[in-house]
C-alpha cells in the first residue's frame, strides 16, 4: 500500500499571500525543485478530489500560479527535482482539517482558526526515504520564516484517528492546549512554544532541534535513524516523555521496558508469545490461537522479567507492549501500583540490568 510523508505547515490565515509566492517558489527552486505546468501535471484550483477547475493557462510563471491558487482559495501543484514532490495551499484551512472540525464536533461549519500549506511526496524503502527525510528537515528550515507557522508537523498517519495519538493534533486543541504528540518533524513557532520544555530533548538520542530567529523551534528524528527504525523507533514516545505529555512516567523504566529482551545474553526466545498468552503450536501452524493457560502464561512471564503481578490488569487492558511501557512507567512514578518486598527486589534488578 502507497504511503505518503506530509509536512504540513498551519499557519495564521493571512500567511499564504500573493507576496510570499515569489519566496516560496525561489525556496523550492532553490532547493532543486522544478514547478511541472505541462498537460499532465496541470495544477488544479479548489480540491483535488471534486476534479475542479485546471489551470492550464499558457506563460504563467510559476509565482503567478500560486497567486492563482491562493485567489481560488486552494489549490495544488507538482513539482520535480531530487525527487516528485507536490505542494498544496488551502489559505482558508484545508478541506480535510474542515472535515476533521466538524467530525469531532469542534465547529458545526467546519471552520478551522489556520490555513494550510503543505508537500508531500511518495514514502518509499529505508534507502530511498533517508535522502528525502534529510531533504524535508532543509525544506522546513528555509520555509519557515517565509511562512510563520503557528506550528507544523511531518508526518505519514491519518492525523485525526484518536487511537493513534495523545490529542488529536487539530488547529483547535494544538492552540489551546499546545501539542502533544511527536513526530518525524515538529515547529513550534513563538504562539505556542512557551508550552513545551523543548530543551529537554536533550535527554533523547537521535532527536536533533533548532531555535529560529522569531523563538519558534524545530526538532526532528535524525533521518538517517528513522528510516533505519521505522515504526520500531521509540525515540518519539521518549520525547513526548521528557516533554511531560505523558504525565510522571519514569523515562528510565520506559527505556528499560522497551529494551529489556535485546541486552546482550539476556533474549527469551519464547517470551513475548508467553506475554501474549498464544498457543506456540498454532503459532508454528501459521495460527494466532489463545492458549488456555494463557493467564498463567502471562503471569509466569512477568515474573520471570522482573515486574509485579499487579501490572498485569493493565498490560491486558493494553493490549500493546508500547502502550503498557508508557503506563507501567506513569503508574510507578507516581507510587500507585503495588508491590511486595521480593517483587519490588526483582523489579529493582530489572531495572539496574536493563535500564
Amino acid at each position: 500500500m502507497s504511503q505518503s510523508f506530509l509536512l504540513e505547515f498551519y499557519v495564521p490565515k493571512a500567511t499564504p499571500r500573493p507576496e510570499v509566492s515569489a519566496k516560496l517558489v525561489g525556496i523550492l527552486e532553490g532547493h532543486g525543485f522544478r514547478m511541472l505546468l505541462d498537460q499532465d501535471h496541470a495544477p488544479f484550483l479548489g480540491e483535488q478530489r471534486k476534479a475542479v477547475k485546471h489551470l492550464l493557462q499558457e506563460g504563467l510563471s510559476p509565482a503567478a500560479v500560486i497567486e492563482a491558487l491562493l485567489a481560488a482559495e486552494g489549490g495544488l501543484v507538482s513539482f520535480d527535482g531530487p525527487f516528485h514532490l507536490a505542494l498544496d495551499l488551502f489559505p482558508l484551512g484545508a478541506p480535510g482539517n474542515r472535515n476533521r472540525a466538524r467530525q469531532l464536533g469542534e465547529s458545526e461549519k467546519g471552520e478551522v482558526a489556520l490555513g494550510s500549506v503543505r508537500l508531500f511526496w511518495q514514502y518509499l524503502d529505508p534507502e530511498e526515504n533517508t535522502p528525502r527525510l534529510a531533504a524535508t528537515v532543509e525544506l522546513a528550515h528555509t520555509l519557515y520564516p517565509i511562512l510563520h507557522p503557528v506550528f507544523a508537523m511531518g508526518y505519514i498517519d491519518e492525523v485525526w484517528n484518536p487511537a493513534l495519538y495523545n490529542l488529536i493534533p487539530t488547529e483547535a486543541n494544538v492552540r489551546q492546549h499546545g501539542p502533544r504528540d511527536f513526530f518525524r518533524i515538529n515547529i513550534w513557532g513563538p504562539a505556542i512554544i512557551e508550552k513545551i520544555p523543548w530543551r529537554n530533548l536533550a535527554e533523547v538520542p537521535h532527536v536533533a532541534t533548532r531555535r529560529y530567529d522569531d523563538g519558534g523551534v524545530g526538532a526532528w528524528l535524525t533521518p538517517v535513524h528513522y528510516a533505519e527504525e521505522q515504526g520500531l523507533c521509540n525515540h518519539p514516545v521518549e520525547a513526548e516523555i521528557v516533554l511531560g505529555w505523558h504525565g510522571e512516567a519514569d523515562l528510565r523504566i520506559f527505556r528499560a521496558l522497551m529494551r529489556f529482551d535485546e541486552a546482550p545474553g539476556q533474549r527469551h526466545a519464547d517470551l513475548h508469545l508467553r506475554l501474549m498468552g498464544w498457543d506456540a503450536q498454532s503459532l508454528k501452524e501459521g495460527r494466532i490461537v489463545v492458549a488456555p493457560n494463557a493467564e498463567e502464561m502471562r503471569k509466569v512471564a512477568f515474573a520471570e522479567i522482573g515486574l509485579p503481578e499487579s501490572a498485569l490488569p493493565a498490560y491486558k487492558e493494553e493490549g500493546i507492549w508500547r502502550k503498557f511501557a508508557i503506563r507501567f512507567a506513569r503508574d510507578v512514578a507516581r507510587g500507585e501500583l503495588p508491590m511486595d518486598a521480593e517483587e519490588r527486589r526483582a523489579f529493582q534488578v530489572f531495572l539496574e540490568t536493563y535500564g
